[in-house]
C-alpha cells in the first residue's frame, strides 16, 4: 500500500497531484509500481512512497507511443475483440471516476483462434505483451494468489489467461472475490482482524471454454449473478479469422497473429501512462463527460425492457467505449470517434447471442427453461410412467417423478407436485419456474391454477398435478456474430 511517510526504497518515489481544486486522483496501482521516478500532476508538499514486499514489476515499458500506435493501435482498427480488450484494459482507470464495480470479461473459444494474442494486445498498454516476465498472468493460481494479483493490479487491467488451469473452486470463488474488489477477512497471530484487500480492476480472460463449462466439469455451476460479473465473450468474430476480422494486409491470420505477438514486446507500457496523465490534468472535465455520455448510450445497446442483468453487462461494454472514446478524443489511439463504440457494440450484441439472444430474459428464466427440458428429454421414458388410452399398458418405472401419455400425436408428462419442487426444480425456485414455464408455453395452466386435474392415473386417481409438453425448439443463428 502507498504510506506518506520517510521513503524506505529511495529510487521509487512518486507524486500525485490535481490542478485546481479538486481532490487528488489516487491512482494507486499503475504509480506504486514503477521503477522509474514518474511525477503525474503538480508536485505536493509530501512524497508518495511505495511500501511493500512486492519484487515483480508488471509496469514495464518498452519502445515509444507512437511506435506502439503504428502497430498495435493501427491494427486494431476494424477487429472489434482487440479494440474492445483494448478499451476495456484502458476502463479500469475509470471506474473510480464513474463510481463503478469491478468486471471481468472472458474471451472463449477452441484452439488457435487468437483469443492469447488479444489479451497480449490487452496487456501492452500497461506493460509487455510478452507470455514470459510479462503483464500477462495465469489462471493457474489459488484463490489467495489471484487475491494478491488483484490488490497489485488495482486501477488497472488484471490479465489473466488460460481460465481451463484454475480449478472450478477457484473459479467460483475467485469470480465473487475478484469483482466485490475486497480479499477474505483474516485474524493477526493475537486474534485482531487485519485490514482487508481492498482494489478496482477490469480482469481480462481467456479460455477454450466458458466460466459455466469449466465449473461443470466438477460438478458445479455458476449463479446467475456471476455472469455479469466475469462477461463471457466469444472469440470467434465470424470471418473465418478467429478473433480477427481485418488482417491489415497480412497474408494469413497465423501470420497477423505472429507479427501482433512480436510488436506487443516492443513498444508497451505508454497508453496506459498518458491515459492517466491526462486524467489527473482533466479529472472534473472528463468526468462531467464520462457521466453525460454513459447516460445517453444505454439506448444504444439495449431497449427499455431489457432485463437488469443484460442492462448490467451493459453498463461493463459501455465504460470499455467510453474509455476506448475518450482515449481517441485524447490522440492516446489511432482511432477515429465512433470505432471503440461500435467494436463494443458487437462485442455485446455477440454476449447477447452467446446467451440465448433475447435481451428480454433473465439469465434464470434461460436456465430454468433448460433444465426442464434436459430433465424431460433424459428422463422422460425412465421416471415418468407411461400409460396409454385404456390404462392397461403400464411399465415398469425406477424412482417416479410423474406419468406420460401420448394421444393424438401428442405427448404430455405428468407431474406430481412434490417431484415438480424438488426434482424438476432443484436449484431454482419452484414459484419462479411455474411462471416462466406457463409463459413458454411448456406448463398448462387450469385457469389461474399451475396444477391441472389429469385424466385417470394409476395410485393417484384425479390429484392434481403439473402438466407439462415439449414444444418446439426456436431457431437460432448458427453463429453468435451474425448479422455483423
Amino acid at each position: 500500500m502507498l504510506k506518506k511517510e520517510e521513503p524506505v526504497v529511495p529510487d521509487e518515489v512518486f507524486k500525485s497531484g490535481q490542478s485546481g481544486e479538486s481532490a487528488p486522483m489516487e491512482i494507486t496501482g499503475v504509480l506504486a509500481a514503477r521503477h522509474t521516478k514518474t511525477e503525474v500532476g503538480p508536485a505536493g508538499p509530501e512524497k508518495i512512497v511505495l511500501q511493500g514486499q512486492k519484487h515483480e514489476n508488471p509496469y514495464r515499458m518498452a519502445g515509444t507511443l507512437e511506435g506502439w500506435q503504428k502497430t498495435i493501435g493501427l491494427w486494431a482498427q476494424a477487429n472489434s475483440r482487440l479494440m474492445f480488450f483494448l478499451s476495456a484494459a484502458l476502463s479500469a482507470l475509470l471506474l473510480e471516476l464513474m463510481g463503478a464495480e469491478s468486471w471481468g470479461v472472458n474471451l472463449y473459444g477452441g484452439t488457435s483462434c487468437a483469443k492469447t494474442t488479444t489479451l497480449q494486445v490487452a496487456a501492452t498498454v500497461w506493460g509487455s505483451g510478452g507470455l514470459t516476465g510479462g503483464y500477462v498472468k495465469s489462471w493457474r493460481s489459488t484463490d489467495n494468489g489471484l487475491e494478491g494479483e488483484a490488490e497489485m493490479h488495482n486501477d488497472t487491467a488484471l490479465c489473466l489467461d488460460e481460465l481451463g488451469q484454475a480449478s472450478a473452486r477457484t473459479l467460483n470463488e475467485a469470480s465473487y472475490m475478484l469483482f466485490n474488489s475486497m480479499g477474505k477477512g483474516r485474524a493477526s497471530r493475537n486474534g485482531d482482524s487485519k485490514p482487508r484487500k481492498r482494489w478496482r480492476t477490469v480482469a481480462l480472460s481467456t479460455g477454450e471454454k466458458t466460466l459455466a463449462a469449466r465449473m461443470a466439469e466438477e460438478g458445479m455451476r455458476p449463479n446467475p449473478g456471476q455472469s455479469v460479473r466475469l462477461i463471457e465473450l466469444p472469440a470467434d468474430a465470424g470471418k473465418g479469422l478467429g478473433a480477427f476480422e481485418n488482417l491489415h494486409g497480412h497474408a494469413s491470420a497465423q501470420e497477423f497473429a505472429d507479427t501482433i505477438k512480436s510488436a506487443a514486446t516492443q513498444n508497451y507500457g505508454h497508453a496506459g501512462r498518458a491515459f492517466v496523465a491526462k486524467l489527473v490534468e482533466n479529472k472534473a472535465e472528463i468526468t462531467a463527460w464520462l457521466q453525460g455520455w454513459m447516460r445517453s448510450m444505454l439506448k444504444e445497446f439495449c431497449s427499455e425492457g431489457a432485463t437488469g442483468q443484460v442492462k448490467r453487462g451493459a453498463q461493463h461494454f459501455m465504460l470499455a467505449a467510453a474509455a476506448g472514446e475518450l482515449a481517441a478524443r485524447l490522440s492516446i489511439v489511432p482511432w477515429k470517434e465512433g470505432e471503440a463504440l461500435e467494436a463494443a457494440k458487437k462485442c455485446f450484441s455477440a454476449w447477447i447471442a452467446s446467451r440465448g439472444g433475447n435481451e428480454n430474459e433473465a439469465e434464470e428464466e434461460t436456465r430454468i427453461v433448460g433444465d426442464v427440458k434436459l430433465f424431460l428429454e433424459m428422463h422422460g421414458s425412465s421416471r415418468f410412467q407411461r400409460v396409454d388410452g385404456s390404462m392397461d399398458a403400464v411399465e415398469k418405472t425406477v424412482n417416479r417423478v410423474g406419468f406420460v401419455k401420448t394421444e393424438s400425436g401428442k405427448t404430455t408428462y405428468y407431474c406430481l407436485p412434490e417431484a415438480f419442487k424438488n426434482e424438476i426444480c432443484k436449484g431454482h425456485d419452484y414459484k419462479l419456474a411455474q411462471r416462466v414455464l406457463a409463459e413458454r408455453g411448456m406448463l398448462i395452466k387450469d385457469g389461474k391454477n399451475y396444477t391441472v386435474k389429469p385424466p385417470r392415473l394409476p395410485e393417484i386417481d384425479r390429484q392434481r398435478v403439473y402438466a407439462f409438453v415439449m414444444p418446439a425448439d426456436e431457431e437460432r443463428p448458427d453463429s453468435p456474430d451474425s448479422g455483423f
